[in-house]
């Protein structure tokens, strides 16, 4: 019996070896209900100069990897490359280089949308900005999606973040004025 118990679990590890490092699949854990460990909200846009985005950490360290916006409205915004960050187009991996529909739809999101990659640490509490160069007089309505990484142990996590920039006739935002 306990030579079977032993073989079985031979057999999983051997699956999962194959499945996740041989293979390269993705181990995906979700924890439902879990409160989220990092916030994000714009914080003040100053026309003409920079646009800040406020990240609070509840708990842990964490990282933001990857910024990505429609180029439309970095374009309408004016904005430059935040420090600590460079541009890059969406990558295709080996296996997706040979499917026409992956090709197909990396090559529309490399043409509609603007990918900064890079890496900006969060203080471990309280909050943290980030400031975008802008030429904008204005902000225009749009969203920012942000990659939070997390070290966990040998491995690491991946939070997902959106965060709404409003036009002037939308919700009020803090608007900074600078003496002339």
């Amino acid at each position: 019996m306990l030579r079977l118990l032993v073989f079985l679990v031979l057999i999983v590890l051997a699956y999962l070896i194959w499945r996740f490092v041989v293979r390269g699949d993705a181990l995906v854990l979700v924890r439902p209900g879990q409160p989220a460990a990092v916030s994000a909200r714009m914080n003040r846009f100053v026309p003409g100069q920079s646009m800040a985005i406020g990240f609070g950490v509840h708990s842990g360290r964490h990282r933001i990897t990857e910024i990505s916006l429609e180029r439309s409205l970095a374009q309408s915004l004016g904005l430059q490359t935040p420090s600590g960050f460079t541009i890059e187009d969406l990558p295709l991996s080996g296996k997706e280089q040979n499917d026409p529909a992956m090709r197909a739809f990396v090559a529309d999101y490399n043409r509609d949308n603007l990918r900064w990659v890079g890496s900006f640490e969060l203080a471990a509490e309280g909050e943290s900005e980030l400031l975008f160069p802008l030429s904008a007089s204005e902000p225009v309505s749009g969203i920012l999606r942000f990659t939070v990484e997390t070290r966990l142990g040998a491995g690491k996590s991946m939070t997902f973040l959106q965060v709404a920039i409003a036009a002037a006739d939308g919700p009020a935002l803090p608007v900074l004025t600078t003496p002339s």
